[in-house]
């Protein structure tokens, strides 16, 4: 059975020094809910929709760690995005441009490869 990772990020005024961002994720198996979360991005944390985008993935993806760790078997693990930087940035297929966002490319790199995402969906 495979498991599937959606994850969504935001940013309510992009860059500017009034910006927030937020991120959220949710894990399903079979059409059931494993898991889910959301929240606000670090406020000493660039605030930007790719910030958000990013720290829902690395949220999500340290989730799905989690319930590994715990015994869940994931199977496969098929995450999806709406963010298509994110997407090929944490794939390796785009380089990362943004020094903000280097260690969070990182971060969603590692993440995936213990968690053994099998394909990236945009």
């Amino acid at each position: 059975m495979e498991t599937i990772l959606f994850f969504d990020g935001a940013c309510e005024g992009n860059g500017t020094p009034e910006a927030r961002a937020f991120w959220g994720w949710i894990a399903q198996q079979g059409g059931r809910d494993l898991a889910r979360a959301y929240g606000a991005v670090d406020k000493d944390m660039v605030q930007t929709n790719n910030t958000g985008e990013y720290s829902a993935l690395v949220s999500g993806l340290a989730g799905l760690a989690d319930l590994r760790a715990r015994g869940q078997d994931l199977g496969a693990v098929i995450v999806k995005g709406d963010s298509q930087l994110v997407i090929n940035q944490a794939r390796g297929v785009w380089a990362v441009g943004a020094a903000h966002l280097a260690p969070l490319c990182e971060r969603a790199r590692a993440l995936a490869q213990a968690v053994g995402v099998t394909a990236w969906e945009w």
